[in-house]
């Protein structure tokens, strides 16, 4: 016949079962798990820090060709516009860009 104390201790087993599978469960997945983890930060830090490296190459890039553009403009562009009409059509967030512009048309006549 079933007692109380069969109950009790049935129920401790599958509780210290469920403990103890835990435990090793957790101590067993820690070490590889943690290493794939820490291999991942470590590519991804790397790829980031030469993908950082690569977009300041670019703006250093992009900043010399501005500047011979702005230093050569004026050779090239000297007297081209004389005697024609331009209009210059500037959206909301070109502002930044109109000023240069037209410099440049006033250089080209």
């Amino acid at each position: 016949m079933i007692n109380f104390r069969y109950h009790v201790v049935s129920l401790t087993a599958v509780f210290l079962a469920l403990a103890i599978g835990l435990v090793v469960g957790t101590a067993a997945l820690n070490g590889p798990v943690v290493d794939t983890l820490k291999d991942r930060v470590d590519a991804l830090s790397k790829d980031n820090s030469n993908y950082r490296d690569q977009a300041n190459q670019y703006r250093d890039e992009l900043s010399r060709t501005q500047e011979f553009a702005t230093q050569i403009s004026p050779g090239l562009l000297n007297g081209k516009l004389t005697g024609r009409k331009i209009l210059v059509v500037v959206m909301p967030t070109g502002q930044d860009y109109a000023e240069g512009t037209i410099a440049m048309l006033k250089v080209a006549g």
